[in-house]
């Protein structure tokens, strides 16, 4: 899936803007988007096909931070309110670890993020202060006017984006309709994670507990749920109870 932004706007004053300026932010912001499709094109065509997904944010900051949100809940399995929650001195992008607080269940906790992920939160770091230059809150994630970006507006765009790229059939009267939640990304984490556990022979039983710390369960049953309610983990762990030895140490 390809995002862009074909929002224009300029980081100056308006009388600050000289025709060289106006020509950068246009150059950028419409020729720039033009350039994006004309470059992924072909290889959305090579791969059998994909989607394209072209929004208007006129100071260009919707599009990443919303895009940054629903990536970051994608490789870590944060709770939605765990992410928007974040304040900028939670993301200590040195160390690539995020402070979680002021959880579901009021308990704290470090998850430490990959180096692709510190990556991308450091790169809309720098756009976000590009952007915005006096946020009325210590939020990470901002909206383009500076303030918190709030779970209605998160989940809002998930299924607007969902959608656009025919995960969710049309709908009348603003509705969301049918689809993918973004609190699936969380599930879905944590999934994937038992998944590769047990195809690649991993002691589950011993590494489920570090699974749910990362995730932020009070009781490991609560982890252990998945492997019930997915019929693939739950053929996996009974092949494993029944064949033992295919476990490595």
């Amino acid at each position: 899936m390809v995002v862009t932004n074909a929002g224009v706007c300029t980081v100056q004053r308006w009388d600050e803007v000289d025709p060289v300026v106006w020509d950068t932010v246009v150059g950028v912001n419409l020729t720039g988007t033009w350039n994006t499709c004309v470059a992924a094109i072909p290889h959305l065509r090579e791969r059998g096909g994909g989607s394209m997904v072209l929004i208007s944010s006129t100071a260009g900051l919707k599009g990443s931070t919303f895009s940054t949100i629903f990536g970051l809940l994608a490789v870590t399995g944060l709770r939605v309110s765990e992410a928007l929650a974040l304040d900028r001195e939670d993301v200590d992008l040195e160390e690539g670890v995020l402070r979680i607080r002021r959880t579901k269940f009021g308990k704290s906790r470090l998850v430490a993020v990959h180096e692709s992920t510190r990556q991308k939160l450091a790169d809309y770091t720098c756009k976000r202060d590009r952007v915005v230059h006096r946020p009325v809150t210590a939020a990470f994630f901002l909206s383009e006017r500076g303030g918190r970006v709030t779970e209605w507006a998160a989940r809002y765009n998930f299924a607007k984006v969902s959608r656009e790229v025919g995960l969710r059939a049309p709908t009348t009267c603003c509705r969301h309709g049918r689809g993918p939640r973004l609190h699936d990304m969380r599930h879905r984490f944590a999934v994937c994670t038992l998944l590769e556990w047990y195809r690649a022979g991993i002691d589950v039983e011993r590494e489920i507990p570090k699974l749910a710390t990362y995730l932020g369960h009070v009781h490991v049953n609560e982890t252990y749920w998945y492997i019930e309610a997915v019929p693939e983990l739950l053929e996996l762990a009974t092949r494993r109870l029944e064949s033992p030895k295919e476990m490595k140490p």
